[in-house]
């Protein structure tokens, strides 16, 4: 994918993480208790079930915030801002400012008449509210500087000059990286493993889930693949 989908990937699921926040965390991946385990039954009766928590009965216990999470999206979050404080810092021209008071002086003997200084207070009010305008207050989250550096990559105008090649690499690499945590945090992305093992045909089998689906085992000689169909285990 290119930077400017990957920008709008982080602001699409920013809000996941967020709820991702006191959800239980997902199990590990790849898992640790092997392929046979894998497709086993979580419902046959020598698994032995988890017990109350909570004294209650029920299972149920108190969810504590995910620290891991917490981490990751301020990791995230101070990179986006950073970059794009430092973009508007080098392509941002500065701010339109209103009409200045009629003072007839040897440095500034211009006299705004009324409809100049309409027109100049009229563009400085526009300037102030441009969407565009990167601020060193206010709106500095994550959303926020993932859609303002996509503007910035798919050539949206604003007060800004092009980006160069190093700062659209630069904004290349570090939203990958962004969606590439994001995807592992949240179980979005598809990885596979090698298993140790080996399939009928001689081939390595290699496991492949951790994105919320059904694991697979799949051969990489023969390409044949078996799916569990039970992943509570």
């Amino acid at each position: 994918m290119d930077a400017a989908t990957h920008l709008r990937q982080i602001a699409r699921t920013w809000p996941r993480l967020t709820d991702a926040l006191d959800e239980q965390p997902a199990p590990a991946w790849p898992p640790h208790m092997g392929i046979a385990a894998l497709l086993t039954d979580p419902d046959d009766d020598d698994v032995p079930q988890r017990g109350a928590r909570d004294g209650s009965g029920t299972g149920e216990c108190p969810t504590p915030i995910r620290l891991e999470i917490v981490d990751l999206m301020t990791h995230v979050e101070t990179r986006l801002v950073a970059l794009a404080d430092a973009i508007a810092a080098t392509n941002q021209r500065s701010q339109i400012q209103p009409a200045p008071a009629n003072r007839r002086t040897a440095i500034a003997p211009r006299v705004w008449t009324a409809a100049d200084r309409h027109r100049r207070d009229k563009l400085a009010a526009a300037d102030a509210t441009d969407p565009q305008r990167w601020r060193l207050t206010g709106h500095r989250t994550a959303t926020y500087a993932a859609l303002w550096l996509c503007a910035r990559v798919e050539g949206i105008r604003g007060p800004q000059t092009p980006l160069t090649e190093q700062q659209r690499h630069l904004i290349t690499r570090t939203a990958a990286a962004a969606v590439d945590r994001i995807d592992r945090a949240l179980q979005l992305a598809r990885l596979a493993r090698a298993t140790g093992e080996t399939c009928a045909c001689g081939g390595e089998l290699l496991i492949e889930g951790g994105d919320g689906q059904p694991p697979t085992l799949r051969c990489g000689r023969c390409e044949r693949s078996i799916t569990a169909a039970l992943t509570a285990a």
